[in-house]
């Protein structure tokens, strides 16, 4: 399945190519826990991920914490170039190209920048 990813300074969306929003506003998306939300927002194919979005700098090991029990760990998503990827290369590659994908937020200070900006993705 392929996704595509939105960063700024402020909030992150990883989304899959079929996913539609007017589904989402309908609720016919699932969900892995009832009445707990992982993220802001989020709509889920069983254990797939169709939508993730937090309000919140992207931080790879916070979502991969986050998700480590709910998702699929079958190599199944593609991203850019790269396909049939577990999740944790999906986040991998986002975060290897995120100065390429991350749109600045006018006027705040550049979170991504800093020690902890060293994750390798293990």
């Amino acid at each position: 399945m392929k996704y595509e990813v939105y960063i700024n300074y402020r909030d992150w969306e990883i989304i899959a190519e079929t996913f539609e929003f007017e589904k989402y506003y309908r609720r016919e998306y699932e969900h892995p826990l009832k009445n707990v939300s992982l993220f802001t927002r989020e709509a889920w194919k069983g254990n797939i991920p169709l939508y993730l979005h937090d309000v919140d700098t992207f931080c790879p090991q916070y979502i991969l914490e986050t998700v480590k029990d709910y998702i699929t760990p079958e190599p199944i998503f593609d991203i850019f170039d790269k396909k049939n990827l577990t999740f944790k290369e999906m986040i991998q590659e986002i975060w290897k190209r995120r100065d390429e994908i991350i749109k600045p937020t006018e006027g705040d200070d550049n979170p991504f920048e800093g020690e902890w900006m060293n994750w390798d993705g293990n």
